[in-house]
């Protein structure tokens, strides 16, 4: 039976970080967990400029740029909530795993992936080390289990939560949300993973903004054959 959580965080960090010399790799990934953390901090901190760019803009166009602010603010917001659930099904989807594995600290190490799971990339890998070092305490058969217990993790986060969920809860299609995430890596790496669904999904709103406006300065699409449109779709 497992020990409460709190022990178990205990004696994970005993195990793992024990006077050894590793102080600087420790501060290392201190460093980098608080630049990750202030990234996300700084990122929800852009959903309240809107009252403050709407100040600076000339005062014909303030309603129109409101509505449009709001929506990207409404788009990023659901990016952080998208982000959010899939770090906690990430969780409940290893604690479960490891549960079944028979592997030690399986709540603790379930957590911990959840959370690292906001990192892109990175986030993963430093998941893995904790429960692959402990499957190789315990043995060649355990440590065999935890690495099909990633691989069967990240396929299944890969090709169904992370696009289910995310185009969910911003109303784009789920081979969308793949290509992006394809797309934007493969150009810039770390920061394109971690940028390129929300840059996507705000840039979305303001070309659709745009071609609301354009369709009612140009002239060139009656009311009647839009409406018929839509009502077709």
């Amino acid at each position: 039976m497992d020990q409460p959580i709190v022990a178990e965080y205990y004696q994970l960090g005993e195990f793992f970080f024990r006077p050894s010399g590793q102080l600087g790799q420790q501060s290392d990934y201190c460093r980098l967990s608080g630049h990750y953390r202030f990234d996300y901090y700084a990122f929800y901190r852009l959903l309240s400029l809107k009252g403050q760019i709407i100040r600076f803009l000339p005062t014909k166009i303030r309603k129109s740029a409101d509505k449009v602010l709001s929506d990207v603010n409404t788009q990023l917001a659901n990016y952080v909530r998208g982000q959010i659930t899939v770090a906690i099904i990430v969780a409940l989807m290893f604690i479960l795993l490891f549960k079944i594995i028979g592997l030690r600290y399986a709540v603790t190490l379930g957590v911990t992936a959840g959370f690292l799971n906001l990192i892109p990339y990175l986030g993963s890998f430093l998941a893995m080390l904790p429960a692959l070092v402990l499957g190789l305490v315990a043995g060649p058969e355990m440590f065999v289990k935890v690495v099909i217990v990633f691989i069967v993790e990240q396929t299944i986060e890969g090709r169904f939560v992370s696009p289910l969920v995310l185009g969910s809860q911003l109303n784009i299609h789920p081979i969308t949300i793949l290509f992006v995430l394809i797309t934007s890596g493969s150009m810039f790496g770390i920061w394109g993973v971690f940028l390129g669904i929300p840059v996507y999904a705000s840039a979305k709103v303001v070309i659709s903004a745009l071609f609301e406006w354009y369709k009612e300065v140009s002239g060139l699409y009656e009311k009647d054959e839009v409406e018929e449109i839509q009502s077709e779709e």
